[in-house]
């Protein structure tokens, strides 16, 4: 069995589901997600329950569990080869060692990169669909975003990249003439044309409606941030994306499976210059 802990957003949860998910298939094995830590993370809900994941989900927290996420004391036994068999990410950085030692257990880390888990790209498409069904208003939307002659989405982070001083030391915000840059770029590839439609996705949809105001006609959907995986979906059911700088984003255009999409995303994911993004974007996303 894989054991994953899982801890951060939707975004993040997706990608340590998938590198685990990734080294399961290879052995013919399971994977276990480890969701003890939202006992006490508050910033985000658990959401890869949401999805038909195969998957078993832990929340039992024990002595051993609160010993190990401690990162100075898994370094000490990691030092002391305690935790051989225990993957404990460095860096964001893709690392080809992880799916070569096959006497790894357990992962801990963010693997943001798809190459952890491209190999199982179908797998990956079947499983991260909705257990649960769309409720009215989510239905309208996917029919809008269905019966629209040209789509793309548009997703915009604020949140506590705004308000946290130290989240927007770390991410930073795409500002508006990124997404019309962005839009630019598509309409010289001719993407772009008078029936095209944006639907704007954002957990602050209030400050875009105020705010934002481009030559296309705006669809603006009031998601609920207690279903954030619907709007990941509804986003991934657009021609085109436009994404921020945001794991969500990023697997909300990851998951769109229209063979000729552009997908357009921030070229600096990380203000801060100790974090390094090289593997985060696919090689066939544009880069501004």
């Amino acid at each position: 069995m894989i054991k994953v802990k899982a801890i951060g957003g939707l975004g993040n949860q997706l990608f340590q589901y998938a590198a685990a998910r990734s080294i399961a298939e290879k052995r013919k094995d399971k994977v276990l997600v480890d969701v003890s830590a939202f006992q006490s993370y508050e910033t985000h809900p658990f959401c890869l329950n949401k999805f038909n994941c195969k998957a078993t989900f832990d929340n039992r927290l024990n002595l051993k569990k609160k010993l190990l996420s401690n990162s100075r004391i898994n370094k000490i036994l990691f030092s002391f080869g305690f935790l051989k068999n225990h993957y404990i990410e460095k860096s964001l950085k893709f690392d080809d060692s992880l799916s070569q030692n096959t006497n790894i257990t357990q992962i801990t880390g963010f693997f943001q990169s798809e190459k952890y888990f491209l190999s199982i790209r179908d797998c990956l498409l079947d499983e991260l669909t909705l257990v649960n069904e769309l409720n009215e208003y989510e239905l309208s939307v996917s029919n809008a975003i269905r019966n629209a002659k040209n789509s793309v989405s548009i997703h915009i982070r604020r949140g506590d990249y705004v308000s946290d001083e130290g989240a927007n030391k770390t991410h930073g915000v795409c500002d508006s003439e990124y997404f019309k840059k962005a839009l630019r770029y598509l309409s010289t590839k001719e993407i772009l044309d008078k029936n095209t439609e944006l639907f704007i996705f954002s957990d602050d949809i209030k400050w875009c409606r105020n705010n934002l105001s481009f030559d296309y006609k705006m669809n603006f959907v009031d998601g609920s941030s207690e279903r954030p995986e619907v709007d990941m979906i509804l986003m991934s059911e657009c021609e085109h994306q436009i994404i921020s700088n945001s794991t969500f984003s990023w697997w909300g255009a990851w998951l769109n499976q229209n063979e000729d999409k552009v997908i357009i995303a921030p070229k600096v994911w990380f203000q801060s210059a100790e974090l390094d993004s090289t593997d985060i974007i696919p090689d066939n996303w544009v880069k501004l």
